[in-house]
């Protein structure tokens, strides 16, 4: 998955083969100032499928938006105030496959942790993410069980497909979760 961004918006299709000097491809970045583009984006196209979220500061924080392929024309279609973007993450592919990504603040922001259901999550402390998950995305078909203690102990929370911005307003709590694995369809 990439996103090329544009200085300009409403940029016409045969634009983005002819003037390279507008536009920029990547993939995740913390900090765009590190390559020239903090805070210059006012439009972008986002290739294949999956999961891409632009921020308004750098490392992922502040406003968040999650955006699905295709061509954003405008600050108003990326849900982004007119040059601010500072940041941009590309979530794994799902595939078909069920995964829970689980991001180390509110609204996406922070660290980023995606299981896949092949993956052993009974312990996240080797992982550096125990007890730090504030907010969830599920995709894929099927739930997922995150638990407040290792070993799927403790007290049990269910997510089933879908963005969860807050863990607090999705009844499980700041950084709370300590193991996960797929329930199933």
């Amino acid at each position: 998955m990439s996103i090329t961004l544009f200085d300009e918006e409403n940029l016409p299709r045969s634009v983005w083969k002819y003037e390279r000097d507008k536009y920029w491809t990547l993939r995740t970045i913390g900090n765009l100032k590190d390559v020239g583009l903090n805070d210059m984006t006012m439009s972008c196209y986002i290739y294949d499928s999956g999961t891409t979220i632009l921020y308004e500061h750098a490392h992922f924080s502040g406003h968040s938006s999650i955006l699905a392929p295709g061509y954003h024309p405008t600050p108003e279609a990326m849900d982004m105030p007119a040059r601010s973007l500072s940041s941009v993450r590309t979530l794994p592919k799902a595939e078909g496959r069920p995964v829970i990504h689980l991001f180390e603040h509110a609204d996406y922001g922070g660290g980023c942790m995606s299981i896949f259901t092949n993956h052993d999550a009974s312990s996240l402390k080797d992982s550096q993410f125990n007890d730090c998950a504030t907010s969830v995305i599920v995709e894929g078909n099927g739930a997922w069980e995150c638990f407040e203690h290792s070993d799927y102990r403790g007290k049990r929370w269910v997510l089933g497909p879908g963005r969860y911005r807050n863990s607090v307003a999705a009844g499980i709590g700041n950084d709370k979760i300590s193991s996960v694995r797929y329930l199933g369809v």
